[in-house]
């Protein structure tokens, strides 16, 4: 058999496109999963064997052929008026199979026998295959981050807060729950001047979804969340002292910033305002209103996160 007529538009599309499939995939050191024996008869001033071995794996990629011994393939090559020739001959699990090419440059021939000794082998070489950092595949991928929180808004002053996110992110959706609880701050607020009130959101949640806008090494992407915080009043310095409570609601929309520290772990930054679904006013009895949550309010988080696999 033949692999394709050495004439006609396949004949120059080999030629012309094989520079750039070859330039596509990188010039990072190809793995060794080609298992041919090449003969290549060549003058000096060509590519070597080894250049002609390294373009075929690399187009070959990751696709794996495993044989008892190492499939032969002999390729000559000959300098002609026009240019340059080869007749490439080569045994393959598909049967035996040759093929007489041209080019005007050695260079570019040698990259013309590569690309068809690689479809000698792998008849599926031209379609990409998915790689595993790429973002933007659909496996479910489940990811784990600790998070430093910090508020603008909840209380009185910029608060702080530690916690933890858990979601899942799918091709370029992700969907996460964070819960977090917060450090409390002293408020100089009472009858008396050495009577305070110590405010806290011990607790918050947020249930948040994103959508990637630009994906890579560093992702940028759009998110849209709901969150709630528990509030907390306490007042010292009096006779009496009392508390209060309350629970505040709140819309949230912002954006994320991913940066790719290592495969399975990265770094990422959130900003976000929120529009309060209620404001809750926390009232202690003997202070009377204490605080009353704002109604637009300010979230920033950072952590780095874990993925999986």
């Amino acid at each position: 058999m033949r692999f394709a007529s050495s004439r006609g538009l396949r004949y120059l599309s080999i030629v012309l496109l094989a520079p750039l499939l070859i330039a596509s995939h990188g010039r990072a050191e190809p793995p060794a999963k080609l298992p041919i024996e090449l003969r290549w008869d060549a003058a000096q001033d060509c590519p070597n064997s080894e250049y002609v071995l390294t373009a075929a794996r690399r187009l070959v990629g990751d696709r794996e052929l495993a044989p008892s011994r190492p499939w032969p393939v002999r390729v000559a090559v000959v300098r002609e008026d026009a240019g340059w020739s080869a007749h490439v001959e080569a045994q393959t699990p598909h049967g035996f199979g040759e093929r007489t090419l041209g080019a005007e440059s050695c260079e570019r021939l040698a990259d013309a026998v590569a690309l068809v000794i690689a479809l000698a082998f792998f008849p599926d070489v031209l379609v990409p295959q998915s790689s595993p950092s790429d973002g933007s595949r659909t496996s479910v991928i489940p990811l784990l981050r600790p998070a430093l929180v910090l508020d603008i808004g909840t209380l009185s002053g910029p608060s702080y807060a530690v916690g933890a996110a858990l979601g899942v992110q799918y091709g370029r959706w992700r969907v996460e729950a964070q819960a977090a609880h917060g450090f409390s701050q002293r408020v100089a607020r009472g009858p008396r001047p050495e009577s305070s009130v110590e405010l806290q959101a011990p607790f918050s949640a947020e249930l948040r979804g994103c959508g990637s806008l630009l994906a890579g090494r560093v992702d940028l992407a759009a998110c849209l969340a709901l969150g709630t915080s528990e509030l907390r009043a306490a007042a010292s310095g009096v006779n009496a002292p009392g508390s209060g409570t309350g629970w505040g609601f709140a819309v949230l929309g912002g954006a994320a910033g991913d940066f790719a520290l290592a495969r399975w772990l990265h770094l990422r930054l959130e900003a976000a305002l929120g529009a309060m679904l209620n404001r809750p006013t926390v009232v202690i009895e003997g202070y009377g209103e204490v605080h009353r949550v704002s109604p637009v309010i300010g979230r920033f988080v950072a952590g780095v996160e874990a993925r999986w696999p």
